[in-house]
């Protein structure tokens, strides 16, 4: 029967036939033996050597290799590794540039089992995600040129591949050619064929003129005689910066970017994708090394960058994307955007990506237009094309949703390997990380901020200091911290007029914040008042449940604060607390915001009891950062006295929350500065007054502190008879405790006798 079918002209014959020979061939185990014979010792018997040489010096200047043989001649020849479909990691490499070799897309006789020969092999290549995700990246990025060998194009694989591959190019430019001879009179559409002489010996002669007119600005297909129309377009890059040489880590992040926007299913659309996080994590320099790998592994992609920092840093970015495109007409006409927009939405235009970057004010992209100040939504002029793609990097999620749905990528600090990496390749002395210790708490303290490690290290090498040294100072005081996270430094990585230091990023969007959600700005001054991790919702100033929600959701969006799995407690982010602080003073808000944060804290926060542990033990950090960050001294305003009011209820409360859970040594600093308040408020005289006498006297009663504990009870029963009078309720209980405290220093007799004399 396959004998029969070798007589059918027709390629389904052909392959009938081969089907049913490989199925006797691997029955009887002969299958690899078969192809070794056949196909092992090609490459002693290369009739044109020469046609070698020219595919090896188009590979040279960059051309990529893919054969339907099984043989391994070109790999030989061209000193190359043999790249089949078993290896999913050489294949992967393979698609995006990283490994060199020659793709055998039917199999090779060293790999028997990838040998496509009949119609049930042809199935599993056509199905397989991976051979086909390759073959489409490079049909869709790549000029194609199909080359037969001898009577090649009668030979059935390579012509199920030039059906395969004619299928498949309905939806992309002809672009890709078919080299035959003058005689042939195949057809395969939309393949461009393109005649290379009578004679296949002629093929060499025509690979070299190729060869000798090609050049890297000029497409490959201007070479073959194609019609200026059928040109490829030009590739172009228009980016702000350079690649950055230090870039470090991201692998997944990018991998995960590159198949949104490059993989299966996306050709029919223009996808979006937006990375979001905090200011200075990274997103620009992801972006840029996105741009740069993309290039790589789709030689023909053009790259744009839009600066979205307002509505002019755009309409200059479109005007410089119009001229690399030169538009028609650019100059005549006040309408940039628009141009650019229908330029980059035409297929023919070519594959492209568009970089948006600090698309932070989504205000500019969605809101209503503005007829009287003639403000104009910018989200119209984004292009649409099947061929294109938008990368837009903003600060805040709920902007990032809008411009790219769920395709949102969070970017996170970098981990303490890639902190430790990039801090190393900052520094002009290399032998500075070798601190192992320092270089630890300095990452800590900068917890792993990008923006902030740099900052850093331009310091170090501008001072000459070490790590230690810079740790020390900025431990040494809030003040130096913010002065160091001050600096400014030159870093050719980011737009010239950025302020670059990392207490000044963030002072854009603090203004967006403030504009947009006046709550949610006053929820970061509140929160900059207290510590800034573990915030209970109750704490934070009334308002509706509605408005509280908008309010954190927008500080969330931001990546300045982030919840924990429950909902109902937050953290903000440690150099946000410290820059949002620095930004209150330079305001002259911070005293404001004190006293504010105080007053509300002092409502809430409970006297100390067991039923409600759960709620005061929750806001009993907020309470001693209040207290202990809270400057008297700033306290020229009328309400001072009210504030210290305020603060000395509040540290009462707080010295019986941490009596209550044994901290004594604490309760006595906060029963302490209890009684100065008091006694600069009231006086000493005043009840209030000597109750906090009474209360320090138990602190130090509870830490073994007798002798001084005794002294207080003394001085507060001798001030309560002059002051209640000795009958007094609260004169009486004094003896008693006067009492306590002598019968726990053995003083039995001097007790026995006040215990007597608060009896009668």
């Amino acid at each position: 029967m396959a004998y029969e079918m070798l007589e059918d002209p027709e390629v389904d014959g052909l392959l009938d036939a081969a089907n049913i020979l490989s199925s006797q061939l691997k029955q009887h185990r002969q299958f690899p033996t078969w192809l070794e014979s056949v196909f092992g010792s090609l490459s002693q018997e290369i009739r044109h050597p020469a046609l070698l040489d020219a595919l090896m010096a188009l590979h040279r200047r960059g051309a990529i290799l893919l054969t339907t043989n099984y043989d391994d001649v070109l790999e030989k020849h061209c000193g190359l590794q043999r790249i089949g479909r078993s290896n999913q990691d050489d294949v992967s490499r393979f698609r995006r540039g990283d490994l060199d070799g020659v793709f055998h897309l039917h199999g090779s006789y060293h790999d028997a089992h990838e040998v496509v020969l009949d119609t049930t092999d042809y199935y599993d290549v056509k199905n397989s995600d991976m051979v086909q995700d390759v073959l489409r990246a490079f049909l869709q990025d790549r000029t194609i040129l199909f080359v037969g060998c001898g009577s090649g194009l009668e030979d059935p694989n390579f012509d199920a591949l030039l059906k395969w591959a004619s299928e498949r190019h309905k939806n992309i430019p002809n672009r890709h050619c078919l080299l035959i001879r003058d005689s042939d009179t195949v057809n395969y559409q939309p393949l461009l064929p393109v005649r290379y002489g009578p004679r296949y010996e002629d093929l060499v002669m025509y690979l070299r003129r190729l060869l000798d007119d090609y050049t890297e600005a000029q497409p490959l297909a201007v070479s073959v005689g194609l019609d200026s129309t059928e040109i490829p377009p030009k590739r172009l890059r228009v980016l702000p910066f350079g690649r950055n040489k230090d870039f470090i880590g991201r692998q997944s992040q990018l991998d995960r970017l590159i198949k949104i926007l490059y993989s299966e299913g996306t050709e029919e659309d223009c996808q979006h994708v937006a990375l979001v996080g905090l200011g200075g994590v990274g997103k620009t320099q992801i972006a840029l090394e996105c741009a740069f790998q993309l290039q790589k592994i789709f030689p023909t992609l053009s790259v744009f960058w839009v600066r979205a920092s307002d509505a002019t840093s755009f309409d200059n970015a479109y005007r410089d994307i119009g001229q690399q495109l030169d538009i028609p007409g650019l100059e005549d006409t006040a309408d940039v955007k628009t141009l650019v927009k229908i330029k980059l939405s035409q297929e023919s235009t070519g594959r492209w990506l568009m970089i948006v970057d600090n698309a932070d004010d989504f205000e500019i992209f969605y809101r209503q237009e503005n007829e009287d100040s003639g403000s104009e939504i910018l989200s119209r002029y984004l292009p649409l094309s099947p061929l294109g793609a938008i990368l837009f990097t903003t600060r805040d999620r709920e902007a990032a949703t809008r411009y790219a749905g769920s395709n949102v990528i969070d970017i996170e600090e970098m981990d303490n390997d890639e902190s430790s990496e990039l801090l190393q390749r900052s520094l002009q002395n290399k032998q500075l990380i070798n601190d192992k210790s320092g270089t630890k708490k300095l990452l800590e303290f900068l917890v792993n901020l990008p923006l902030a490690i740099v900052q850093a290290a331009a310091y170090l090498n501008a001072k000459s200091i070490t790590i230690a040294e810079y740790v020390r100072i900025y431990k040494g005081s809030s003040d130096n911290m913010i002065k160091l996270l001050s600096k400014d430094f030159e870093d050719t990585r980011r737009y010239q007029d950025m302020k670059n230091p990392v207490a000044t990023t963030w002072l854009i969007s603090f203004q967006q914040i403030q504009h947009r959600d006046p709550l949610a700005a006053d929820y970061m001054a509140f929160i900059s008042c207290i510590k800034e991790q573990n915030i209970p919702t109750d704490l934070l100033p009334p308002a509706s449940e509605f408005d509280k929600i908008e309010a954190l959701g927008t500080l969330k969006a931001f990546g300045f604060i982030k919840s924990h799995i429950s909902g109902a407690l937050y953290d903000m982010h440690r150099l946000v607390h410290t820059a949002m602080q620095n930004w209150l003073k330079h305001k002259d808000e911070w005293e404001h915001w004190n006293e504010k944060s105080l007053r509300q804290i002092a409502k809430i926060f409970p006297w100390p009891q067991y039923n409600n542990r759960a709620v005061w033990m929750m806001y009993l950090p907020h309470a001693q950062c209040i207290i202990t960050t809270f400057d008297l001294g700033l306290c020229k305003t009328k309400e001072a006295k009210e504030t210290k009011g305020l603060l000395w209820r509040l540290s009462h409360n707080v010295a019986e929350s941490l009596c209550q859970q044994g901290k004594y040594i604490q309760a006595e600093a906060m029963d302490r500065q209890t009684l100065q308040l008091k006694e600069t408020v009231l006086g000493k005289e005043h009840p209030s007054t000597l109750m906090s006498m009474s209360n320090l006297a138990l602190s130090l009663r509870q830490q073994g502190k007798y002798i001084e504990a005794e002294a207080m009870d003394r001085q507060t029963l001798q001030l309560r008879e002059t002051v209640l009078g000795k009958e007094h309720p609260d004169t009486l209980r004094s003896m008693n405790n006067l009492a306590i405290s002598l019968r726990q220093q053995g003083k039995y007799t001097e007790a026995e006798v006040m215990d007597r004399q608060a009896l009668s």
